[in-house]
């Protein structure tokens, strides 16, 4: 009889003073750093009713009687598997809570095996392991024959803290289509499923727990549900809490669903990727605030293979502008990032690649940076530090991988503007229809730490637009030059390079040994470098009668400027500048009406935009055309010289021509230049 067992017995359905019966939930909301409320995990939930069980022993034999509401063993002991029983044999929405007292387990960590699957747990329950003061309490599953998860939860509004479920042959939890379920604290460990896993589970969370050794992943996300809202931060996935590798056997954390928050977690040490995002389900997911390829400090390498895989999944979001948002992606063997299988709608934001997490020591990945790949499209790469990866630092690569933009990344850079050099380009672009930099002077990306600073390879390699960029140096005129800018390989074609900075290359500022024809260079400022523009072989090309011959760019003739340039206007103020020029391509071999654009330059080879004029076929049959080239201000820019480019009706831009002087005309036509 229930009235004949004393209050303080183990496994007696008691009430429980003292707890609230009201749900407190922690909210989970987007663009927030760490929205858990710790204390939250400890509060109770139901309907006014709830049940205490006490269990008092690593046994594990069934309840007696499910129907005297106490969970007793035929030994008298509360087991485990008897007080999960007896909680699911409960009426609908008494809150049951399990709390430990093992009087028979023997040193500090008490171990409860399981001969068969425990009960599903069907009813609203926290089992709080942290009653057993000073004692690891594991739950193991080595001794059950067949497929069987640790916990497999059915019910909403549960809680799991302070244990440990190992060696199970499946998950060590499954939440299945359940809501509110908070996992916390826990150690999930070699686990041949999941460590936990969230079956079409919503607004639910794993929290504060360690998760290593598993078969398939730390944590997995699985499930339709639109909007699932489960949050998964503060663990340790893959690398235990002495910060060495335990890795999950294939994945740290997998998102199959949509609509999570991965936030605030190590993830390291993975036999595969640390972090994956996958399917057509998975979209709307938010990643922050995570250390994924270092340690808990982020100062040290614990490798995944890669660090975050996101595979025919849309519109999520790794790495914020807001605080502790930013995400530090290093030390992985492979990629940083790496996102494909036709995935729209990536926005990779605010996030260290490379680097510790103060930004100024390199944590290399072992392969890109950053690799959008396969069909990746319509992503957004903005305002990364994205330094000293093997490779590439930036790979924008393969058919279909399209409508991209890098814009305000530094690239090669630390996060106090030194140089850290990687691989050999800092953006390589192998695909169509991509933007590096951008229409405004904010969305360029600076970019040093390789040999080149964008190369453009193969035939893939067309239509891409690199505009404001800055290349070879910051924004304040120092040298972090490479040996070239900007490259155009294997027949790439069809790009528009505009309005860039290209600065101290050692050789070229932009080359061409084998690029394809379309290729558009306009309105650069080039410094510095050993030589501006370079189509075909090393050295300026001379311009031949007609323009018959072909090779990078059709090697378009350059403009020739038969006589000297002529300055009026004050210096500072709009400025004129008059010269007679001619462009020796027949239009039988040459697309018209050509582009001229003026550049002014000095004896050290700086070159700044200052004009054009569109030359006509009409123009050429007239041979010499002279011009005045009106407005453009010359304060703060080199005066000495003026060159040209010419660029034909299809795109293709030549290589600077040989300059003529600039003549002051403002003191009679002395020829000195007015400083």
């Amino acid at each position: 009889m229930l009235s004949s067992v004393p209050p303080s017995a183990p496994g007696l359905a008691t009430p429980v003073a003292g707890h609230a019966v009201e749900l407190v939930q922690p909210s989970v909301e987007s663009n927030v750093s760490n929205p858990v409320d710790a204390a939250a995990a400890d509060v109770l939930f139901g309907n006014g009713m709830s049940n205490l069980f006490v269990i008092n022993t690593i046994g594990d034999k069934p309840d007696v009687d499910l129907t005297d509401g106490v969970a007793e063993d035929e030994d008298g002991n509360t087991s485990l598997r008897a007080a999960i029983e007896q909680a699911n044999a409960s009426s609908p929405g008494t809150m049951n809570q399990l709390d430990f007292d093992i009087t028979d387990g023997s040193g500090s960590t008490y171990i409860i095996t399981p001969n068969s699957a425990l009960p599903f747990v069907t009813s609203q329950i926290q089992i709080n392991g942290a009653t057993q003061v000073g004692i690891d309490l594991v739950v193991d599953g080595s001794a059950i024959t067949g497929v069987a998860d640790g916990l497999r939860i059915f019910a909403d509004d549960v809680e799991v803290s302070d244990l440990n479920f190992s060696n199970f042959s499946s998950d060590g939890i499954e939440i299945f289509k359940a809501d509110n379920v908070i996992i916390d604290s826990v150690v999930m460990s070699d686990n041949g499923g999941a460590g936990v896993r969230f079956n079409d589970s919503t607004q639910s969370q794993v929290i504060n727990s360690v998760l290593v050794g598993n078969g398939t992943a730390g944590v997995q996300l699985v499930g339709p549900t639109a909007a699932q809202g489960n949050l998964v931060s503060d663990n340790l996935v893959g690398i235990g809490t002495d910060d060495v590798a335990h890795g999950n056997l294939s994945f740290g954390v997998q998102v199959l669903s949509a609509g999570n928050d991965i936030l605030d977690n190590v993830i390291s040490g993975n036999d595969k990727s640390g972090l994956v995002i996958a399917g057509t389900n998975a979209t709307g997911n938010e990643v922050y605030g995570n250390r994924i390829g270092t340690d808990s400090t982020g100062t040290i390498s614990v490798g995944n293979n890669l660090g975050v895989l996101v595979t025919r999944a849309d519109n999520n979001i790794v790495g914020g502008n807001g605080a502790g948002q930013r995400n530090y992606i290093s030390g992985n063997n492979g990629a940083g990032i790496f996102v494909a299988g036709a995935s729209s709608g990536t926005v990779f934001e605010n996030n260290y690649v490379g680097l510790d997490v103060a930004g100024t020591t390199a944590i290399p990945n072992g392969g890109t940076g950053v690799f959008l790949r396969a069909g990746a499209a319509q992503s957004l790469v903005t305002g990364n530090y994205v330094t000293g990866n093997t490779l590439s630092q930036i790979s924008v690569v393969g058919l279909g991988t399209t409508g991209n933009t890098v814009s305000g990344n530094y690239i090669g850079f630390t996060a106090d503007m030194s140089r850290i050099d990687g691989g050999v380009a800092g953006v390589l672009l192998s695909a169509n229809g991509n933007t590096i930099g951008g229409s405004n002077a904010t969305d360029g990306n600076f970019i040093t730490g390789g040999f080149t600073g964008i190369s453009f390879n193969g035939l893939s390699s067309r239509d891409n637009l690199v505009q404001n960029n800055t290349i070879g140096t910051d924004g304040v005129g120092n040298d972090f030059g490479m040996v070239s800018g900007l490259q155009l390989l294997q027949g790439a074609r069809d790009n528009t390079i505009i309005e860039n900075v290209v600065a101290f290359s050692s050789a070229d500022a932009i080359r061409s040994p084998s690029g394809g024809e379309g290729n558009t260079f306009s309105a650069n400022q080039l410094s510095a470098n050993s030589f501006a523009i370079d189509l075909g072989a090393n050295g300026l090309n001379t311009n031949d009668s007609g323009d018959p011959d072909t090779g990078p760019n059709r090697l378009q003739n350059s403009p020739f400027l038969s006589s000297d340039a002529l300055l009026d206007a004050s210096f500072g103020t709009n400025t004129d500048i008059s010269v007679t020029y001619s462009l020796g391509s027949d239009p039988i071999n040459t697309a018209y009406p050509v582009t001229i654009e003026f550049f002014l330059s000095n004896a050290t080879g700086d070159t700044f935009f200052f004009g054009s004029d569109t030359y006509t076929a009409s123009d050429f049959a007239l041979g010499d055309k002279s011009l005045t080239i009106s407005g453009g201000s010359t304060a703060g820019l080199p005066i000495e010289f003026l060159t040209a480019t010419a660029t034909d009706g299809d795109g293709n831009t030549s290589e600077l021509s040989l300059s003529t002087n600039i003549i002051d005309i403002r003191d009679g036509g002395g020829g000195g230049i007015e400083t």
